[in-house]
């Protein structure tokens, strides 16, 4: 099957589900927004539509370390939707990831705890209010994030190799113009640590690209909005 073909074979399987779950009688939430969702990727078996998106989005927000009272639901179609999307999807492959090894469990009390501070937080803002997204649906999208933080954390820490002083000098030489007359051992902390983080990132990079395949991860929001440019 092509490419085209899995696009328009996706899409026709989610309004097609869509449709049953509403005559047989879905819940109010699913009744008032699932008609209105746009397919826009795919984590393995789990169909990630523009509704899910909004709801990530919307908990990213509470997870802000600056807090403010101002937040615009996020819109299908306008810039940086795409993004979110490929988020999302990324946070799913590495849940995926995290079950399938059965590490980094979120405990009961802490997800209990996060899903009231969540729905606190979200309270006064009547865009949210307006999805009526359900304590269970919340509660499941908040597991999904936390694990998901919690299991590139672990990543984190285990693909942090320490800097060798001869791969600290070898930087230094290699890029001796940027550091002018000042000696290496000024500088060699800060270039041990630079080269750790820049070695961390490539191999978790590496890591999410295993995933994408491993789940098939494809961002067909981005797919669909090229196709119709």
């Amino acid at each position: 099957m092509s490419l085209v073909d899995s696009g328009h074979a996706w899409r026709s399987l989610l309004f097609l589900t869509t449709l049953l779950c509403w005559i047989c009688g879905a819940s109010s939430e699913d009744r008032n927004f699932q008609l209105l969702s746009q397919l826009a990727g795919q984590v393995g078996s789990e169909v990630v539509t523009t509704r899910d998106v909004i709801i990530h989005d919307w908990i990213d927000f509470t997870f802000l370390k600056r807090q403010s009272e101002e937040h615009r639901s996020l819109v299908a179609g306008q810039p940086g939707f795409e993004t979110k999307v490929t988020s999302l999807l990324l946070e799913w492959m590495v849940f995926l990831e995290a079950e399938a090894f059965s590490v980094s469990a979120v405990g009961k009390k802490e997800l209990e705890s996060e899903c009231e501070r969540v729905r606190q937080r979200l309270s006064g803002f009547s865009e949210w209010l307006a999805l009526e997204v359900s304590r269970e649906r919340l509660c499941a999208a908040l597991e999904r994030k936390l694990r998901a933080k919690k299991f590139v954390q672990f990543k984190s820490e285990s693909v942090a190799v320490p800097i060798t002083d001869q791969e600290a000098m070898a930087y230094y030489k290699r890029n001796q113009e940027k550091f002018g007359e000042m000696s290496f051992e000024k500088f060699k902390p800060y270039i041990k640590t630079f080269l750790q983080r820049s070695q961390a990132e490539k191999r978790l990079n590496d890591w999410f690209q295993f995933l994408k395949k491993k789940y098939q991860a494809q961002n067909l929001y981005q797919y669909q909005n090229t196709k119709s440019e």
